[in-house]
């Protein structure tokens, strides 16, 4: 009886798991991607309790080189920079905001135009890890027609950050980003209004070679 009874669960916990009901998911999360990605996590926890995610926080070239190397199964980035071996699947555009210290000028302000600025010096990441970010930074400011006084060589995974806190440089942010917390750095509307992308980062090998419940976490997202 204890044998059949073995079996019996060791079919089912195989059924679970050939489901994505069961298992391990190997999570890349974007600093970008922070408040979107709490209650996604928090659904498909309910969804499937079994499923254990261990998830790492990084920008988002570094998470996109860890899933080209299968040591994520996926990736929510933020402007991530493509790269062979992986794909980076819109998944919705997120407002863009402007970040500035709590005692800067424009932090009194309740909207700034982009082109306003133009005299600020502005806060890039690491570019190792977000050269898709800065570009994307970059990129709006071009198309507010000035060319961005950026922050010299920045190095390191708080570059930005300190950049901003400290150094009286101002950045571009996504409303959703974990940064909305950060003490010392006020989020101020842009208006007209922005975006940048928000993506599932995810191996470029055929979704039927994944495990079952990087399908389902993939499927949920979208």
């Amino acid at each position: 009886r204890a044998a059949v009874a073995a079996a019996e669960a060791a079919v089912e916990v195989a059924r679970a798991h050939a489901a994505g009901e069961a298992g391990e998911l190997r999570l890349g999360l974007s600093p970008g991607a922070h408040y979107v990605a709490q209650p996604l996590l928090a659904e498909f926890a309910r969804r499937r309790p079994q499923v254990r995610v261990r998830a790492r926080q990084d920008n988002s070239g570094a998470l996109a080189e860890q899933v080209a190397a299968g040591r994520l199964e996926l990736a929510l980035g933020f402007c991530t920079e493509p790269r062979d071996g992986v794909v980076c699947e819109w998944l919705r555009d997120e407002p863009v905001v402007v970040a500035a210290a709590a005692d800067h000028p424009l932090a009194a302000r309740d909207r700034v135009a982009l082109a306003e600025l133009a005299d600020e010096t502005i806060a890039l990441v690491d570019s190792r890890d977000g050269a898709g970010y800065n570009r994307a930074v970059v990129a709006l400011c071009r198309a507010a027609g000035f060319e961005p006084r950026t922050h010299p060589h920045p190095q390191g995974p708080m570059a930005w950050e300190t950049a901003v806190r400290n150094e009286r440089c101002v950045g571009l942010t996504a409303r959703s980003a974990a940064l909305s917390t950060a003490r010392g750095i006020r989020l101020i509307e842009l208006a007209p209004p922005a975006s940048f992308p928000l993506e599932l980062v995810r191996p470029a090998a055929p979704e039927a070679a994944w495990r079952p419940a990087a399908r389902a976490f993939a499927a949920l997202a979208r």
